[in-house]
Order: C-alpha cells, then structure tokens, then sequence
C-alpha cells in the first residue's frame, strides 16, 4: 500500500511590445470608418499571465497478489489574465494616447477538481484495468478595463465523468500487446476565450469566445512493443475522434462593414474576422513508432516517426478539409576515442491540415561534438550547428472558405551555430527514490501548458 502527495507549480509570463506605421495612405476608402479612426500609427503594449497550483493525493491498495485499486483526487487552481493597450498617435505629432475602446484587461480563473478510480487485474501474462474519472470545473471570467461593460463579468460551472480502459498481454519476456480506449477532454486556453478586439491591423483582426466549451475527444488505440539490448521498437495505431472541437473560424465582413459587442467595434468591409467556435468534427486515424539499435556499445540510431489521416468538417459553417501527414525525427549518436562524442539530427514533416487552413512542412537537420573533462567527467563541452544547408526558413499558409482565400508567407533566418558548457558541482551520495506518482496537465486547448508536458488525463492515474 502506498500514498503519495504532490504539489506542483508552473508559471508562464509573457511580453510583447509592437509599433505598426503607416505611409502613403491614400484616400480611396470613401469615407470608411475604418480610414478614419484605425489607420493611424499605433504602439500596442500586451502583459499576460498564466499560473497554476497543483494538489494531488493518489492511494494503491494492492488486494492479493492479481488485484490492485487505485483512487486519488486532484485540485488546479488556474489563473490567466491578459493585458492589452493600444496606444494611437495623434495627429502627426510623435505623442501616443491610450485608446481605451480598443484596449482590454482580462482575467479567467479556473477551479477544476478531479476525482478518480481503477481497478487492475492480472493473472499471468494477461492484465486489464478499468477506470473512471469525474471533473468539475468553475471557471470565472471578469474584464477589469477596456470597452467591455463590466456587466459581462459571469462565471460557470460544469462537469464530466470520462472513462477509461486498457487491457495488456506479454507475448514473451520482452514483448507485449495493448488495447486502450480513452477519453480526453480539453479545456479552452487564454487565446481562446479572450474576447479582446484585435484590430491592430484592420483588415485583419481576431478576436477570443467567452462561451466556447471544453472539447472531448475519444481515442482508440493498440500499441506492440519489443525491448532487447540492441533493439528496441514501439508501434501505436490509433484512431480518435470528437464532435465539439474547438476551430479557429475565420470569414470576410461582408459590404457595409460590421459592428461587434454592442457597436463599440467595427470591421470594414473586406476585412478578415477570426474568433473560435465549438463546431469542429474531426476524424484521425495515425500510425506512431519509435525505434532504437546499438549495433556497438559506443554507436546508436534512433528515430520517432508518425503518420496520419486526418477529416475535418464542420456542417454548421459548410466547411471540410481533409488529408494525410507525417513527421520524422532520427538521429545518431557516436563514441570516439579520448571522450569524444559526436551526434546528428534530421528531420521534418508534411503540411498539416486544420479546418479552414494548410500549413506548410518543415525539415531541419543539427551537429554537434562534445568532449568531457575534469575527474568523473564533471565539465562538458559541447559545440553544435543546426540548418546548416539553408540560410532561411520559409513557411506558407493558405486559409479558404467559400468566398475568399488568404495566404501568408513568413521567412526568418534559420541557420545557428554555438557553444555550451556545464559543470557538475558536488556529489550525491544517497540514492532517490522517485515516485509513481507525478502531476500532468495538458488538458489547456493551444498549448497553454506545454510547459509540463505528459499524460493528458488530469486526474494522475498513469
């Protein structure tokens, strides 16, 4: 039997400050309001804030030498608040003032309390083991400043039981067979939620949705694998889907222009409007591996591949796109003589499809050379250059629908070079025991908690 109690905390501040100048504005908008109020040189200054406290209990009970319960109980108090201002010039002076219709101050709090419960059976080689979580989650949404009236301050409360089921078989000593079925849900991020009016280019602005829902997706899966000294390999096919996605939604404003949150915004005609709604269906079948050889102790290859097919459609907005997408990432790794080692990685992917956009592959490729020094090894010196064959990296992205297509291209410098060093100071003696147990959270739609990585269940029964 054991219990195990774990507080993590993950913080996530960020910055931005941008000009946006305009020159050699002609008067051909006929007295758009747009010309009139928007295309003025503009400073924006943007604060955001993400924080979050984890508490966790789990409890296994073993019953016998084939039975195993498990339960635990988590709590995340989650904190996101986003500060944009606007500041407009005025005139042809050099003086900015602060424009507060157009500025936000925004604040989401989340309590989300989960509970869960297993049970593990075992006889032999064969293992099964049913799960079930409950979540409950209140989440606050308060507008401290801008052109948000603060009557539109609410909060809500929801609930979700999701199950899941693995069953595993040992086809030998050193491999084995997995079915898994489970559910996922997850819970919009800052981005999508924030109904800030971001018309800081006016033919182009977006804007969050406060009344947008978690997304629940269900996934079935079988994964093979097979570990020896020499050779290791881990196959995963999987098909997952959801009918309440959350989609970015992007559509042109149409003649006369439009006016938002009760005519304190205006789009010009023409303009591109984006905001997220809860209207995707998605469908995707993928295929996932890793594999590892040693023909030496001093050589290793390596690689993480996965391919997929992916169907999107959304019936209320008429819109589908589909294809198929792979990645590769593979690397080697080499021991020379006098505590060399020397190591390279390559890499890339296909296009990636959303609902409304394609987005254009990558491929990279990195060197490097590393030397230990001092008694033990203690200091590492390593040199490296990555993208080495291209001076710069160019991505493409078509965004269509039934009356308009917007493409983008962005280019930015991609080679680098450099140099690291690391020093181990002291020596650990005692040995740590590391627990079963550990917090997860990745359950924030948009990668708002990248930053901690692992299992997508929050409840911890990993």
């Amino acid at each position: 039997r054991m219990i195990t109690f774990s507080y993590k905390l993950n913080t996530m501040p960020s910055s931005n400050d941008s000009h946006q100048f305009y020159s050699n504005i002609i008067d051909n908008t006929g007295g758009d309001i747009v010309k009139s109020f928007y295309l003025n040189n503009t400073y924006s200054h943007n604060k955001g804030h993400t924080s979050e406290n984890t508490f966790q209990v789990d409890y296994t009970n073993p019953l016998g030498k084939n039975h195993k319960i498990e339960t635990g109980i988590k709590y995340i108090l989650r904190s996101n608040t986003s500060d944009d201002k606007i500041y407009q010039a005025t005139g042809t002076s050099a003086e900015y003032e602060y424009q507060n219709d157009r500025s936000s101050n925004y604040k989401h709090l989340s309590d989300i309390v989960a509970a869960y419960l297993s049970y593990t059976f075992k006889y032999k080689k064969f293992a099964v083991m049913p799960g079930l979580r409950y979540e409950f989650t209140h989440q606050k949404i308060k507008y401290l400043a801008g052109a948000i009236p603060s009557d539109a301050n609410f909060s809500s409360n929801y609930g979700d039981l999701v199950p899941s089921v693995t069953t595993s078989l040992m086809l030998g000593d050193t491999k084995s067979i997995r079915l898994q079925y489970n559910m996922r849900i997850m819970r919009p991020g800052i981005e999508n939620l924030n109904p800030y009016f971001n018309n800081t280019d006016p033919m182009n602005i977006s804007q969050g949705n406060s009344n947008i829902d978690s997304e629940k997706s269900n996934s079935f899966s079988m994964t093979y694998s097979s570990f020896s000294p020499k050779f290791n390999l881990n196959l995963s096919l999987s098909h997952a889907f959801n009918n309440n996605g959350i989609e970015k939604v992007s559509r042109l404003i149409g003649d006369g222009g439009e006016w938002f949150d009760d005519n304190k915004h205006y789009a010009s005609a023409g303009a591109l409007y984006t905001t997220y709604q809860n209207i995707g269906r998605s469908r995707q079948t993928s295929l996932s591996g890793f594999f590892s050889w040693n023909p030496t102790t001093k050589f290793q290859i390596f690689a993480n591949f996965g391919g997929n097919y992916v169907y999107l459609t959304s019936p209320a907005q008429g819109l589908k796109n589909y294809g198929w997408a792979g990645s590769i990432f593979t690397g080697i790794q080499y021991t020379m003589p006098w505590k060399l080692h020397i190591g390279a990685d390559f890499g890339g992917s296909t296009p990636i499809y959303t609902l409304q956009s394609k987005v254009s592959g990558f491929n990279f490729s990195s060197f490097r050379i590393s030397r230990s020094f001092l008694k033990e090894d203690r200091l590492n010196v390593s040199l490296y250059a990555s993208n080495i064959f291209g001076k710069r990296y160019t991505t493409n992205n078509t965004l269509s629908s039934s009356n308009f297509m917007y493409r983008t291209s962005n280019s930015v410098p991609r080679y680098k070079f450099g140099i690291s060093v690391s020093l181990r100071i002291g020596k650990l003696e005692t040995y740590v025991k590391k627990t079963e147990k550990s917090i997860s959270n990745d359950d924030v739609k948009g990668g708002g908690n990248k930053a901690n990585g692992g299992n997508s269940t929050p409840s911890g029964n990993e």
